[in-house]
C-alpha cells in the first residue's frame, strides 16, 4: 500500500500560478509550475510565483516536473524553481519549446538538456508510481491531462480545459482515453476550468470562426480585431476567417 499525499503550492481558487505536488511514497511528481501577474497594487512586482520552500527541503526526492502546456499559470514559474532544484522537466513539443526560452531568458541553459517532449501515448514508469498523459482542448496547441498511477489509483490532474466536440483535431480533447482513465479506478481528480460553475453554455469555436468569417465578408472597410496573445486557437481562427472571406491580414504589435 502506497503512501500518497496530494500538496496544492497554488492554483486553488485562484486563476493562475497553478502547481501540485503528488508525494507517492519517497517520490515527488510535481504537476506544473506556474505563475500569476501581479494586481495593480504590487508596485515592482513583476509576478507571483508558489511558495517553493517544500520542494526545495525535498528536492532530491522530485522525479520529474510535469507540465500540461505552455501558459504562464502553467509553467511561468519554472525558471524560479529550476534555480533551486534540479529535476527533468516532461512537455509536449511546444509546451517544451516555449519552457526552453524562459529558462534561456534566466541563463538557466544547463537545465535544457534535462527537457524532455512528450506526447499522449507515452507512459513513463517510476519506482512509486507511473505517469501517462491524454490530449485536452485548450486555447493552445500541446495542452495534455496528466495521470499519475499507483496502486492505490488514479492521480488525474486535468490543467486548466474546455470541452468543445467542434475544436480541430490539434485542439480535440480524447474522449476515449478519458473513458480508460476512469473505468481503470481514479482516486483523486485535479481539474481546473475557469466558469465551470457557470450555467450559460459556452459558445464554440466553430460558431466563433463562423462569426467572424461573416463579418469579415459584410463589411466594406477595415476590420480591427484584438485578442489575448497567449490564444493561439483564436489568432488561427482569424487567419481562417481571413482566408475563407478573402481578406489580407496585418499583424500590429501592441
Amino acid at each position: 500500500m502506497s503512501k500518497i499525499k496530494i500538496i496544492p503550492l497554488g492554483g486553488v481558487r485562484e486563476e493562475g500560478k497553478n502547481l501540485y505536488v503528488v508525494e507517492v511514497n519517497e517520490s515527488i511528481f510535481v504537476l506544473d509550475c506556474g505563475l500569476v501577474f501581479p494586481e495593480e497594487e504590487l508596485l515592482g512586482i513583476d509576478a507571483v510565483i508558489p511558495d517553493f520552500t517544500y520542494l526545495v527541503e525535498k528536492k532530491d526526492q522530485i522525479v520529474g516536473i510535469f507540465l500540461t502546456h505552455g501558459h504562464d499559470d502553467a509553467m511561468g514559474a519554472l525558471p524560479y524553481l529550476l534555480e533551486k532544484v534540479d529535476a527533468p522537466v516532461f512537455g509536449t513539443e511546444l509546451t517544451i519549446e516555449l519552457a526552453t526560452i524562459s529558462a534561456k531568458s534566466q541563463g538557466l541553459h544547463q537545465h535544457i538538456e534535462n527537457f524532455f517532449k512528450i506526447d499522449e501515448d507515452v507512459e513513463i514508469e517510476f519506482e512509486d508510481a507511473t505517469v501517462s498523459f491524454f490530449r485536452t482542448t485548450h486555447t493552445i496547441p500541446g495542452s495534455l491531462g496528466i495521470v499519475v498511477s499507483t496502486d492505490e489509483g488514479s492521480i488525474v490532474y486535468t490543467g486548466d480545459f474546455k470541452f468543445d466536440p467542434s475544436s480541430s483535431e490539434q485542439y480535440s480533447t480524447n474522449y476515449g482515453r478519458l473513458t480508460d482513465i476512469g473505468e481503470a479506478g481514479v482516486l483523486a481528480l485535479l481539474s481546473d476550468s475557469a466558469d465551470a460553475e457557470n450555467a450559460i453554455q459556452s459558445v464554440s469555436d466553430k460558431k466563433i470562426t463562423a462569426d467572424m468569417t461573416e463579418v469579415f465578408r459584410n463589411e466594406d472597410g477595415r476590420v480591427i480585431v484584438a485578442s489575448i496573445g497567449s490564444n493561439i486557437s483564436r489568432i488561427q481562427q482569424l487567419f481562417y476567417a481571413a482566408k475563407n472571406s478573402g481578406r489580407t491580414i496585418f499583424l500590429a504589435d501592441d
